[in-house]
């Protein structure tokens, strides 16, 4: 399939349930899952609390936290060329820092908590979804806000997707 028809198709198809459900529970994101559970079901029960509360997939979340960080939470990417840097597991962009903190709460400490930046990073993809549908745009938009960019990423998500 050809790379651009392939980031205007559907993630999941026409048919899946995420496609057409969008009730965003912002509320969890002030709920994290403390550090216990993490370390006793590694970060699957946290990914599979962020993908309910967003309903976004399961394995579609997994797929960007190792493209992202490859699992590794403690993660923080160097600064970027506009200055912010990227936070935890999910990469977080410190760009929504002052959203997170004024909607929810959440500060950059908070964003170490693996829960916690998976939740966020569910929230930011399901607000992606909600803007460009559950497509490759929105997993690019999730990265990037060039349009070159995003394809990149899409890919990138969606080599790690064939790969599992």
């Amino acid at each position: 399939m050809h790379r651009f028809s392939l980031f205007h198709t559907s993630v999941f198809g026409s048919s899946s349930r995420y496609a057409t459900r969008w009730s965003l529970l912002v509320a969890a994101l002030a709920v994290p899952v403390g550090a216990a559970a993490v370390q006793a079901n590694g970060l699957d029960s946290c990914l599979a609390s962020a993908a309910e509360t967003f309903e976004q997939p399961q394995h579609l979340l997994r797929a960007i936290l190792m493209v992202e960080s490859g699992g590794n939470c403690s993660a923080i990417g160097p600064t970027n060329s506009n200055g912010t840097r990227d936070i935890g597991c999910m990469q977080i962009n410190s760009a929504w820092l002052p959203l997170l903190q004024t909607k929810f709460g959440i500060t950059e400490a908070d964003l170490m908590d693996p829960c916690t930046n998976v939740h966020v990073g569910a929230w930011i993809l399901a607000k992606n979804v909600r803007t460009h549908g559950l497509t490759w745009r929105a997993v690019g938009a999730y990265n990037a806000t060039t349009e070159s960019k995003r394809i990149a990423y899409s890919w990138k998500v969606r080599k790690h997707l064939a790969s599992r």
